[in-house]
This record gives C-alpha cells, sequence and structure tokens, in this order.
C-alpha cells in the first residue's frame, strides 16, 4: 500500500472545508443549526489520491444530517434522518496525529487480516472514544476492515472484520 506525501490528506480536509466556506453553503447550513460532525473521504486503491471530502453536518434539534461533497466542485445533498448520526461536533484542534502515519498505523493492523483490498474509506468524526480517524478497508471478499485510531494519541482503539454478507 502506498502511502501519501506526509500532510496531505489533512490538508485536503483543510482545504474541503474552506472550500464550502467561501461558497457560502456551510454558513447557511450552520445558520439552520447544523454544525460539522465528520470528514469522510474515499481513496481508490490504485492511486490513493485525495480527490475530494464529504463534509456531514449535524443539526440535533431535526436529527437530520446534509453532506456538502467537496471535489472540483461543490454539491449540497437534501437534509435527511442518518441511519448512524454522529451526534458530537468535530472540532479539528483535537486531532493531535499526523493522518498519513496513522493511515500506515491502520495499514499495519489491516495486513494482519491477510485479506485482498479493493478500497479504503476515511472518517475523521468525535466518537463517545474522542476524536477518532476511522478506517474501513473494503476487501475484495466482501469484508470490511474496521480500524478506529485515536486522532488525539495515536493508539489502535480497535480493530475488527466484519462480513458484507451476512
Amino acid at each position: 500500500m502506498e502511502l501519501l506525501h506526509e500532510e496531505v490528506l489533512f490538508l485536503k480536509l483543510k482545504e474541503a472545508l474552506e472550500k464550502a466556506r467561501e461558497s457560502g453553503k456551510e454558513k447557511e447550513i450552520k445558520e439552520d443549526g447544523y454544525y460539522l460532525n465528520s470528514g469522510i473521504t474515499i481513496l481508490p486503491v490504485e492511486s490513493y489520491e485525495v480527490k475530494g471530502w464529504i463534509l456531514t453536518y449535524y443539526n440535533p434539534d431535526d436529527d437530520k444530517v446534509i453532506q456538502i461533497v467537496v471535489s472540483d466542485d461543490i454539491v449540497v445533498k437534501e437534509a435527511e434522518h442518518p441511519m448512524n448520526p454522529t451526534k458530537k461536533e468535530l472540532d479539528l484542534k483535537k486531532i493531535k496525529t499526523n493522518v498519513v502515519k496513522m493511515l500506515d498505523k491502520a495499514k499495519t493492523e489491516f495486513l494482519k487480516f491477510r485479506k485482498p483490498l479493493s478500497q479504503v474509506i476515511i472518517t475523521v468524526q468525535e466518537t463517545d472514544k474522542g476524536a477518532t480517524w476511522k478506517f474501513n478497508f473494503i476487501t475484495k471478499t466482501l469484508e470490511i476492515v474496521i480500524i478506529e485510531i485515536s486522532a488525539l494519541t495515536g493508539e489502535v482503539i480497535s480493530s475488527k472484520l466484519v462480513a458484507l454478507t451476512k
């Protein structure tokens, strides 16, 4: 698994947030009572290039989420009730770890499962465990290896294999 250049992934998240702010979309959403609660990116195995971020905003009054998809352009998805909402506000200042090193740590953990890799989905969010990087390694055998790493300390919180066919 080829790693990204130091801090490229985090830089892209910051750039996506800035692009959402500059467009005025984030301001509109925040004025309606929403706050940022996660950032998600999907890395294709062929390149591991960050091509965009899905910024998820949560409204506790309506129990709904709105996503701003930031890539070459900006798309705002309609508000909807989340299946599994992250209800805590994401504070990027609490992220004290280098995501490239965390991706490397997650990769090492993933290799213990000995599964053929198809794609990686990375999420950063506040959970009951604190600020967390969540690495979902989707395998070619329809399984997901989920690695959670503390964004504050860099410690592996959990790793597990989940079958998609069950």
